[in-house]
């Protein structure tokens, strides 16, 4: 396309700073709030709920609610967040960190947004993707809508052409980087 500058194949430097700050200015910029005006209050309320497994499965509903744009843009997004961090020893970018520049950023929670991260794979629905053949058996008990743009995004291999499989972030503890009071 034209103005598009492919970074990796090209031998000029460019700084990641520019290029994050880019990445960030977009996100800022962006006409709606990515949480969506009709969620954006349900999503403030994930962190009222006192049991980890009650929340995070309503922070699942509630992803699986936003419009298929939103919900792609919040994965990848997400998911190359947690590469970010997984390389934290050379980029200094700890969960911890990159809550501190992306969660107000994007307008969600430190709370919120940790849970995103730690917990990438139940919220984003990653592992019903794996199990292929329960699919249709989760569409018949009426849980199909929570999955519904898990589905659509594997369908449309977003993944793997954007080089984002895999990406998980095992054993952090969303708490151990966010105080308990910048979860709130």
């Amino acid at each position: 396309m034209e103005g598009d500058v492919d970074l990796l194949a090209s031998d000029e430097y460019w700084d990641p700073h520019a290029i994050a700050g880019l990445l960030k200015s977009f996100l800022r910029e962006l006409p709606a709030s990515i949480l969506t005006r009709d969620l954006h209050f349900r999503f403030l309320a994930v962190i009222d709920f006192v049991n980890p497994q009650e929340r995070i499965k309503e922070l699942s509903q509630l992803i699986a609610a936003l419009p298929l744009a939103n919900y792609s843009l919040l994965r990848a997004l997400t998911a190359h967040l947690i590469l970010i961090v997984q390389n934290s020893s050379v980029n200094k970018m700890t969960m911890r960190n990159v809550g501190i520049v992306f969660s107000p950023t994007l307008g969600i929670p430190a709370g919120v947004f940790s849970l995103m991260l730690g917990e990438f794979n139940r919220v984003f629905n990653v592992d019903y993707e794996a199990d292929d053949d329960n699919n249709e058996d989760v569409e018949e008990e009426g849980t199909g809508l929570d999955r519904r743009n898990s589905k659509h995004y594997l369908d449309t291999a977003a993944d793997q052409l954007l080089g984002l499989t895999g990406r998980t972030l095992k054993g952090e503890d969303p708490v151990k980087f966010f105080p308990p009071t910048m979860l709130v």
